[in-house]
């Protein structure tokens, strides 16, 4: 069973516009939100694994919250 992202779950990023631009949404990952209720993995709740210098290993971290909470509340709805 695949977990989507915009799909299952929306990465939320910061938007590197300017005040005068529209949003473009293309900075660092704020937060992971379910898309079927209210539920959030933020960045700031999520360690950095040590070594990773990249940001990926943090994003890993949240996406697998993110997975473990579908499994658990929403397993019937990602088929």
């Amino acid at each position: 069973m695949k977990c989507l992202a915009d799909k299952h779950y929306h990465v939320r990023r910061a938007s590197t516009a300017r005040w005068w631009e529209p949003s473009n949404d293309l900075g660092e990952i704020i937060s992971l939100d379910c898309a079927f209720c209210d539920f959030k993995v933020l960045k700031r709740n999520t360690p950095k694994p040590h070594g990773s210098t990249s940001g990926l290993g943090c994003y890993n971290r949240m996406r697998a919250k993110m997975i473990a909470h579908l499994h658990a509340d929403h397993l019937d709805r990602l088929g």
